[in-house]
């Protein structure tokens, strides 16, 4: 099988289990957009030609040129990713709350992309730990934060059927201050 063969394959996978765990979690239309910019040219070309099946190909492409033009498009354009929810103003990094609706789509992310990338030796506590690993290297809203840590936890914890209709039922809700964080750079 050649490798644009074997990336397709892998992406399907991984769109497949994110769109199931967005429609337990009531995202239906969220669900079945989710990622559909890794099909276009630039995502699927790029990371095809770095396809390894045992890593990232956006890896691999940032090892070779020092950034990712697959990447660069697909954080730009898929609202679940916390890169989209960054911005600069005068040196300054402002990070604005994700809107609870993608959070649960990058939760779902994180389930989906753990499932076909482990190959059957997914854990629920493979998000939180996940989450808990990167959350000190990423910049991401204060609240935003507590929701995930909640949400992750609560995977861990219950299991994704809880999770999912917690999500479902809009249980997991932000405070109404709802103001950008500023971090200084």
């Amino acid at each position: 099988m050649g490798y644009k063969l074997k990336h397709l394959k892998t992406i399907t996978k991984h769109k497949f289990l994110v769109t199931k765990y967005c429609f337990k979690s009531g995202l239906y239309l969220q669900g079945l957009k989710h990622d559909l910019s890794k099909f276009g040219f630039v995502e699927f070309n790029g990371s095809a030609k770095f396809f390894q099946g045992t890593r990232s190909p956006i890896n691999a492409e940032k090892e070779e040129f020092g950034y990712s033009l697959a990447w660069q498009h697909h954080k730009g354009h898929n609202a679940h990713h916390w890169e989209y929810w960054v911005d600069w103003k005068q040196g300054k990094q402002y990070m604005v709350r994700i809107p609870e609706n993608y959070a649960y789509e990058l939760v779902c992310d994180y389930i989906g992309a753990g499932k076909a990338y482990n190959n059957g030796t997914w854990a629920q506590s493979m998000p939180e730990d996940y989450y808990l690993k990167v959350r000190n290297m990423i910049f991401i809203h204060s609240e935003t934060d507590v929701l995930l840590r909640t949400i992750f936890k609560d995977i861990t914890d219950y299991g994704l059927d809880y999770a999912c209709r917690k999500m479902k039922n809009k249980e997991y809700r932000y405070s109404e201050n709802g103001k950008t964080t500023e971090f200084v750079v």
